[in-house]
């Protein structure tokens, strides 16, 4: 018989009370009483004789004694915590749940002590926060670099990194959230290389123009302001709460908090900022956020809209400056100076503006460039003959930069006059050539 079963045959006799094979009680007070034979086996005590000598059997009953004692308290606290390994090599801390995992995709299981499901497991490394090792307490993952093998962090519902003596401090998290996943900071985030979005053309669809750019941007309004601190935050969520009802510990922590975030800072406010561009404001968990990235194409077309304006004044002032110059008007010089003060007055009438038809003259087509400010309403383009005759209307339905064509088989050879016009207004007029 094997050394373990052996043994395991004693316990067993021993929790039934059965020390002896002739007798019911427990004690030896004879020499005629004969021992079990599984005792003598296991104690290797082949001589009855030597069994019943009192020194000997004084010792193995204690070593019996001690060994049904220790046996007692394994079945016991093997109850709530076990540790096994089961027949696929798999390790199991905790209740055995094996159904949980019918592929056997793992090596171990570790299990909590909450519930019919086990939940709550916690598994500790290292020292558990007691003394520091450079940084070396905690190590998990492979030690090396002789494979391509990547760690994976898997969270069914998201994963939390977090820090304190308590693991009572969130530094970023991902969750899933309104049918998508999404990652979020809590404290600042710093990088050396910089932070690239995908903007391959690959990945978009239903690509179209930033409307109304600089309108738009002279709508927002930049603020500064102190960040409120977590504790502050829910102070000023929960009315019912106030500083006075927190205890010395606590608002020693709220202030060493509001001295940490005294910094200020610039930026927007998210619910205005929704009001003008909804396309740069997500809510997640009850709280607004801004994609302040997005921001960059909106200042870039803004931009862009500024200086074509500008151009456009230019062109204007150097064309009045000219006829001035050729004294095409006796009271020329006061109305182009009305006409140039006026151009930051209205920017619907006097930022508008035609540009030279290209080419001039031409016997296929031409192209009359244009700009119409934004908010421009009913704008038209006429092109009139020498003698006034209204030939061409051509609608123009979009604001900013725009042009149009016009062909050679739609006119005659001749001199022809194009005014553009904005609710009714007059705003510029051009000659062009049409040549057989």
């Amino acid at each position: 018989m094997q050394y373990r079963q052996r043994w395991l045959l004693v316990f067993n006799l021993c929790d039934k009370g059965k020390f002896f094979s002739n007798t019911k009680t427990n004690t030896c007070k004879n020499k005629k009483q004969k021992p079990h034979p599984a005792l003598l086996e296991a104690m290797h005590c082949w001589d009855e004789d030597e069994f019943n000598n009192n020194k000997i059997l004084t010792k193995m009953k204690k070593m019996i004694i001690l060994s049904v004692i220790f046996l007692k308290i394994i079945n016991i606290t093997t109850i709530d915590a076990q540790l096994k390994i089961n027949s696929l090599g798999k390790a199991i801390i905790g209740p055995d749940r094996s159904s949980d995992d019918a592929n056997n995709v793992l090596s171990a299981s570790i299990f909590g002590k909450g519930g019919d499901y086990r939940y709550g497991a916690k598994l500790a490394f290292g020292d558990f926060g007691r003394f520091e090792n450079s940084g070396w307490n905690v190590f998990i993952g492979e030690f090396g670099d002789f494979d391509s093998d990547e760690l994976w962090l898997h969270g069914r519902n998201g994963i939390r990194w977090t820090n304190g003596g308590q693991a009572n401090s969130i530094i970023c998290r991902s969750y899933y959230e309104s049918n998508t996943y999404k990652f979020r900071f809590y404290v600042p985030a710093y990088t050396q290389s910089g932070i690239l979005v995908a903007s391959d053309l690959r990945f978009k669809t239903n690509i179209q123009k930033i409307d109304d750019p600089l309108i738009k941007l002279k709508k927002l309004e930049g603020v500064t302001y102190n960040l409120l601190t977590n504790n502050q935050i829910d102070l000023k969520l929960n009315k019912e709460t106030d500083t006075s009802k927190l205890n010395e510990k606590e608002l020693k922590e709220l202030k060493k908090e509001i001295k940490t975030n005294d910094k200020r800072k610039i930026g927007f406010i998210a619910q205005e900022l929704q009001a003008i561009f909804p396309e740069l404001v997500e809510e997640s968990e009850g709280y607004m956020y801004i994609d302040y990235i997005g921001l960059i194409p909106v200042v870039i077309e803004a931009l862009k809209e500024q200086q074509t304006i500008i151009d456009a004044q230019s062109l204007k002032i150097k064309e009045l400056e000219s006829k001035i110059e050729n004294g095409e008007n006796k009271n020329s010089k006061q109305k182009s100076m009305e006409v140039i003060s006026g151009i930051e007055q209205s920017e619907n009438t006097i930022n508008a503006f035609l540009y030279q038809n290209i080419p001039n003259p031409f016997n296929t087509e031409t192209e009359i460039k244009y700009y119409v400010p934004l908010g421009s309403e009913n704008v038209k383009l006429y092109i009139f003959n020498l003698q006034g005759k209204l030939l061409k209307t051509e609608t123009i339905n979009t604001t900013g930069q725009g042009s149009l064509k016009i062909k050679a088989s739609e006119l005659k050879a001749g001199i022809y006059i194009y005014t553009l016009l904005i609710n009714g207004q007059e705003v510029d007029t051009k000659r062009m050539i049409l040549t057989n």
